[in-house]
């Protein structure tokens, strides 16, 4: 009996083991890209980016969605809106249902955000909603009434992505992660 506990535990082991090493593989930015151009999901005016999120890194649990941003009027000025959503698979919703929306709304000049929204649900569970409002000039946010410090050009998850991607990277400089420049900057 020993035995047959030993070798399970052992195939378990390099179970879980093969599973890490394939998601380090699958998950390298250079076989992302590749799946990416191979499956034609890179196009030049892509309309949202979709992913799957995996439970343990090797059970797809859930899927998640980023919308392209689009131009909407929002009290009288256009602006920025992003969306993303994510929601558990066909499989899982059969055991726990659980979906996440959020909403960016961003500043077309300056691309940073002014107002963000998540509603959050999940089975047997009130419906969670956060609303975060900024005033970037002023260096607070307020979320359900209450105000805290941000620094200066403070982003969400979703208008950070768009900052990024209307960004010309070419015209930073070099990133340097030495020790000397991190404890450099860390004196300031």
């Amino acid at each position: 009996m020993r035995k047959i506990v030993k070798i399970v535990i052992l195939l378990v082991f390099l179970l879980v083991l093969f599973g890490i090493l394939h998601q380090s593989f699958k998950n390298n930015p250079r076989a992302v890209l590749s799946a990416l151009i191979r499956n034609g999901g890179l196009t030049k005016n892509p309309q949202e980016l979709i992913f799957s999120v995996n439970l343990f890194g090797v059970v797809p649990s859930a899927k998640a969605v980023i919308d392209k941003e689009t131009l909407i009027d929002h009290n009288g000025k256009i602006v920025y809106f992003l969306l993303a959503r994510a929601m558990s698979n066909a499989f899982i919703s059969r055991f726990y249902k659980a979906e996440v929306v959020v909403k960016s709304y961003v500043d077309r000049k300056t691309l940073l955000p002014f107002l963000f929204k998540q509603d959050m649900s999940l089975q047997s569970k009130p419906e969670k909603k956060k609303e975060v409002l900024y005033d970037q000039k002023k260096h607070v946010m307020s979320i359900q009434g209450q105000e805290r410090a941000i620094l200066p050009d403070t982003y969400d998850p979703l208008s950070a992505l768009l900052f990024i991607r209307k960004s010309d990277l070419r015209t930073l400089g070099k990133f340097d992660r030495s020790e000397e420049h991190t404890s450099e900057l860390q004196s300031h």
